[in-house]
């Protein structure tokens, strides 16, 4: 996991958090 991180830049973690953060509020997947 760590070597993954190594890999990815600032940009492409803030990118995908901000992705990830839209998917779960567009789309939210606990609905019980």
């Amino acid at each position: 996991m760590n070597t993954v991180l190594r890999s990815l830049t600032r940009t492409d973690i803030e990118n995908f958090v901000d992705l990830y953060i839209k998917v779960l509020y567009s789309e939210p997947w606990n609905e019980e």
